[in-house]
């Protein structure tokens, strides 16, 4: 009687790029998911507060951060790559390489949004690199560290699908 381990037979039946993707959406799903708890409690801290002495201030609040969107559509687009990726048919590693390049899109367009915020900035003569008011990592407007190594592995996803679809050739019907 053989014993099986379903760990190893589940990393054999999915490939480095599967497990990367894998990997890559639970860290997506984590950073959303902080992002999504951070704008919760600022939404929870609205409204009009009375102190004992009668005074009353309202605490208003304007939607998400810019960093929100952004991070569900990597979300979304990472998920859909990592759901195609355990195909082994052509249209599911086109779908793959779909959705990572969506991923990297709503990167790119994170980065293009923030340097219009940064550029803006400049024209006041805001130091935005030096205020604590403005948060920022590697130019991108209220991100992370972990947006950035996010962001660079999915480049990294895309290139080696791009390199596996190359190389294969594929009968799309």
């Amino acid at each position: 009687m053989q014993i099986r381990n379903p760990f190893l037979i589940v990393q054999k039946q999915i490939s480095a790029t599967s497990g990367f993707l894998l990997i890559l959406l639970s860290g997506a799903a984590f950073n959303f998911a902080q992002s999504f708890y951070e704008n919760f409690k600022a939404a929870s801290a609205s409204g009009t507060r009375t102190f004992s002495d009668g005074m009353e201030i309202s605490i208003c609040y304007f939607g998400p951060p810019i960093g929100f969107y952004p991070r569900l559509l990597v979300f979304i687009f990472l998920l859909v790559a990592c759901v195609s990726s355990f195909t082994k048919e052509a249209r599911g590693r086109i779908i793959t390489f779909l959705g990572a390049a969506g991923a990297l899109s709503a990167y790119l367009y994170w980065w293009i949004a923030s340097h219009k915020a940064f550029k803006s900035l400049g024209s006041f003569e805001i130091d935005f690199m030096n205020s604590t008011e403005v948060t920022q990592v590697a130019y991108l407007y209220n991100g992370n560290w972990l947006d950035v190594c996010l962001a660079v592995s999915v480049f990294t996803v895309l290139v080696l699908q791009v390199k596996s679809l190359a190389t294969k050739k594929f009968k799309l019907a």
